[in-house]
């Protein structure tokens, strides 16, 4: 199982295809596997990089400290053990705020940015929703409470309106810090983002992908 051995945590990784390096980084409460249907329409255009960011997979111990530095620090020395002097990088959701953090932090390694319906944006609504999170976690019998209130966050009402779905069977699991700080970074590289409502394919209008840089 490829691993690297790291000051605070043993980072998991996978590493698939060939071509110009890609690191691909995931979500909150995903590890490398989210990658795993996209994986086949890239892996022969490029070297895939999928860590598993600190608390997640295969990556130990679970309650090392973390935070968006510490895991785009992990990510970029991964990047740097595998010999990759330069490589682009995209992230889904909390992925998407490491990716910009990586490009703010060593941005002469990094040959693009892309931002996968997410943001760089901290508001009094989105820090309550995690503060009540975390006190559902820590709070008795936590561990059924917390995947009970993540799990209509999760899924759609498509998926919910199936029977056997809107009641699942409740298994622990392993707590996941969350994000406390969002970095003001400046962005002086290509970086590609993602905006629109969610869609129906039928009647929505495409998203709008567009470029951003900063040039100041």
């Amino acid at each position: 199982m490829p691993e690297l051995p790291l000051d605070e945590v043993t980072l998991h990784y996978e590493a698939d295809g060939s071509g110009p390096p890609l690191l691909l980084l995931a979500g909150m409460l995903s590890d490398s596997a989210a990658w795993g249907a996209f994986l086949p329409l890239i892996k022969d255009h490029f070297t895939v990089i999928r860590p598993d960011n600190r608390t997640t997979g295969r990556t130990v111990p679970w309650d090392a400290p973390a935070d968006c530095s510490l895991m785009a620090q992990d990510a970029v020395a991964l990047m740097n053990h595998l010999g990759f002097d330069r490589f682009h990088v995209g992230g889904h959701s909390l992925g998407g705020l490491l990716s910009l953090e990586i490009a703010h932090m060593v941005p002469d390694q990094v040959a693009s940015c892309a931002v996968l319906a997410s943001g760089r944006i901290r508001v009094p609504r989105t820090a309550a929703v995690f503060e009540a999170l975390l006190a559902v976690r820590r709070a008795p019998k936590g561990e059924e409470l917390w995947l009970r209130a993540l799990y209509p966050w999760l899924f759609g009402h498509t998926f919910l309106r199936i029977p056997r779905m809107s009641k699942p069977r409740w298994r622990p699991a392993s707590p996941i810090p969350m994000l406390r700080q969002l970095m003001p970074w400046r962005i002086s590289l290509p970086l590609l983002a993602r905006s629109g409502p969610r869609r129906n394919r039928k009647t929505s209008p495409a998203p709008h992908w567009f470029f951003m840089r900063d040039k100041t």
